[in-house]
């Protein structure tokens, strides 16, 4: 009897350590949002929805942060835009980032409006001085296109932004 239950226990343990490591795999340890591989794992359940955009969002001023006090900084400053763009975007986006200061949202027109509006206030350093992070936005339509293309796309238009 004791050998079954800790048998049971063994695997419930096995179990529980598989969903964090795919779970983990598939997450920002830094913001808690999706990666690019959440990104691509959700990607199939969003690209049919015509209404939605995919927008690649570059944070502007973030390396400026980076290099002028470091990374600990900069990796706040990263978790208060998270933070911000969270409570930003309409019930039906979707957000991850995809790299350094690089994010990507899917949503209706509208989110890039409201991700924008999340960065106009400055943000507050942990010693008293505050920073301003602006973003540019390339987007690109995700009705019947695979991920790649779509990145590929949103990242074209940004190419084109001043």
């Amino acid at each position: 009897m004791l050998a079954a239950a800790a048998l049971a226990a063994l695997a419930l343990e096995r179990h529980g350590r598989l969903v964090r490591a795919r779970r983990d795999a598939h997450t920002d340890p830094l913001t808690g949002l999706p990666n690019r591989r959440g990104l691509a794992a959700a990607w199939p359940r969003r690209r049919q929805d015509a209404a939605l955009e995919l927008m690649f969002i570059d944070l502007v001023g973030f390396r400026h942060v980076n290099g002028a006090h470091g990374h600990a900084i900069g990796d706040a400053v990263l978790q208060e835009v998270a933070r911000r763009f969270r409570r930003s975007l309409p019930a039906t986006a979707w957000l991850a980032r995809v790299g350094g200061d690089e994010f990507v949202a899917v949503g209706p027109p509208d989110t890039a409006a409201a991700l924008t509006a999340s960065l106009a206030q400055p943000i507050a350093l942990p010693d008293g001085r505050y920073v301003t992070i602006g973003l540019r936005i390339g987007r690109a339509p995700v009705l019947g296109l695979d991920l790649g293309t779509a990145l590929a796309r949103a990242q074209s238009a940004l190419a084109k932004v001043a």
